[in-house]
């Protein structure tokens, strides 16, 4: 009985980490209200991450930024998702633990972090996206709004997996990039970039 509970601590680890990689590549286009990753096995569901932006200009910025590139050496296939609420879209009976159907089911089947990841993300996240929000406000307004140090992203000094995504960088602007697979592009060159 230790080891299933080792593997299933292990398991969330992995997982808590890919999430936390996905959001925070996904805070970098704006506020995310929901990131939702399918655990699902239909081929049509299978590896899916459905992320709703506060903003559809947000939304359309990550998809332009995404488009082309890979994640654990597979393309990242970005699309708008016709899936507005997502609390109509997930399987009541799976989150009972009572699903039938299984992995095949037409209904998502949403793996979440843990709570101590999800109480970080939101700390490290929400007070940044609640003052962009006031500064775009402000503007609006017309009022004279200043750049400062305080809008810039919390770092966080936590250890971390090697990324998986191939044109991440940290806080400090350093790539992580990982080796690229013959015919792949590296996005970061500059003959690519705007």
């Amino acid at each position: 009985m230790i080891h299933h509970s080792s593997t299933q601590k292990k398991v969330q680890e992995e997982f808590d980490d890919f999430y936390e990689e996905v959001y925070d590549e996904l805070a970098k286009y704006g506020e995310i209200e929901e990131l939702n990753v399918c655990e699902n096995l239909g081929d049509h569901m299978v590896g899916n991450v459905y992320a709703k932006f506060a903003d559809e200009e947000h939304t359309d910025a990550a998809l332009k930024a995404l488009f082309g590139r890979f994640y654990a050496g597979r393309p990242l296939v970005c699309e708008f998702s016709p899936v507005t609420d997502f609390c109509e879209a997930r399987c009541r009976q799976y989150d009972e633990a009572v699903c039938t159907r299984g992995g095949y089911c037409n209904f998502m089947h949403i793996r979440t972090p843990s709570r101590s990841l999800r109480r970080d993300l939101e700390k490290r996240f929400k007070k940044r996206w609640r003052k962009e929000r006031e500064k775009r406000e402000r503007q609006e307004r017309g009022e004279d709004v200043s750049d400062s140090d305080d809008d810039a992203p919390v770092k966080d000094n936590k250890d971390r997996k090697r990324s998986r995504v191939d044109d991440i960088h940290d806080d400090d602007g350093h790539s992580r990039h990982r080796h690229k697979a013959k015919g792949e592009t590296d996005i970061t060159d500059p003959a690519i970039q705007d």
